[in-house]
């Protein structure tokens, strides 16, 4: 019996899992997991990483503010070429790996930006916002990820804040998100890294204005604290500018049975149903307006809404992926 067998290769600078921040290391620890028991997995991951499972192998973890080395890739070469495709997930090997790998490649775009490569490229999507925006280049398929439903969620478990986990960053909407609080009574929990460079930004035009009893940062968080945050907050706010391609927190969120408070950018009305898992405006005002109707959505309406992507359905969507960029480089 054929079984296909992939080579995934992850981030150098994050750990796969990542046990606080990292959304593409949550990506392609879920998809190893849901892949096991339908092909075989070659995953190449940073050092330190805990990924389950027997095969994995290992490059030296640069972390966030190091530089990736995609010439470490070489040790794992002929692994990798013994794999029928490789699916990339490293936008810094993009260009090595279609410069040196003979076996099928292809790569997931996880932002906004084409990433150079030699030959054809074989690009994996992971919205349509962000297949219209790039222009379809190299479109080869879709690879969505994996956001299991949490079980025992309920309504009676939430506190009134609102909630905002990731990077603590202008473009993240942070003083957009510390309005919304203030024009609906709330209060707003920042759970992300800070980096050095905006700590002046955050003391003056975030604490300096809306001050402590506003608004709460509480640094990155790791598990399970993680997930008691998306699990107990009343809405999770996503706000970024520009816009993202995805947003995988949002998923997360909704498995949780959080409903999302977003505005109608990039990717955020393929994975939101206005009225159901969370609520869409196009502007903050009217957002802000919704909030007194967050306890009107229900956790099971909430959950349902990342149904499309649970551990089947999206192997299996890999697993077809796979088996077309294969056929078209033989």
């Amino acid at each position: 019996m054929y079984v296909m067998r992939i080579g995934l290769v992850a981030l150098q600078s994050e750990h796969t899992p990542p046990n606080g921040y990292g959304a593409i290391g949550r990506i392609v620890a879920n998809l190893v997991g849901s892949l096991h028991g339908r092909a075989q997995v070659v995953p190449v991951v940073a050092k330190g990483s805990t990924l389950s499972g027997e095969g994995n192998r290992f490059v030296p973890f640069t972390g966030r503010r190091g530089t990736s080395n995609p010439e470490e890739l070489r040790k794992h070469l002929a692994a990798l070429e013994e794999c029928d495709i490789v699916h990339n997930h490293d936008p810094a090997a993009a260009i090595w790996l279609s410069n040196n790998l003979r076996t099928p490649l292809i790569t997931t775009l996880h932002t906004n930006h084409l990433l150079p490569v030699i030959g054809e490229p074989a690009f994996a999507y992971i919205s349509s916002f962000q297949k219209n925006h790039l222009g379809s280049v190299g479109f080869a398929g879709w690879s969505p990820p994996i956001v299991p439903v949490k079980l025992g969620t309920s309504r009676e478990r939430r506190n009134a804040n609102l909630l905002m986990l990731g990077q603590v960053r202008p473009e993240k909407g942070v003083q957009q998100a510390c309005e919304l609080a203030e024009m609906s009574g709330k209060r707003l929990v920042l759970a992300g890294p800070l980096a050095r460079r905006n700590e002046a930004w955050f003391r003056h035009e975030i604490i300096g204005r809306f001050g402590d009893d506003r608004v709460e940062w509480i640094g990155e968080v790791r598990e399970p604290a993680r997930s008691h945050l998306l699990e107990t907050s009343s809405a999770l706010v996503f706000l970024s500018d520009p816009p993202e391609p995805l947003g995988l927190v949002m998923l997360e969120a909704m498995s949780a049975g959080t409903p999302v408070l977003a505005l109608n950018r990039g990717a955020c009305s393929e994975l939101v149903i206005d009225g159901i898992s969370g609520f869409i405006r196009d502007n903050l005002e009217d957002l802000a307006e919704s909030v007194s109707s967050l306890t009107d959505l229900a956790v099971p309406d909430i959950q349902s809404s990342v149904a499309g992507f649970s551990a089947t359905r999206v192997a299996e969507t890999h697993i077809e992926m796979y088996a077309n960029v294969i056929s078209n480089c033989t």
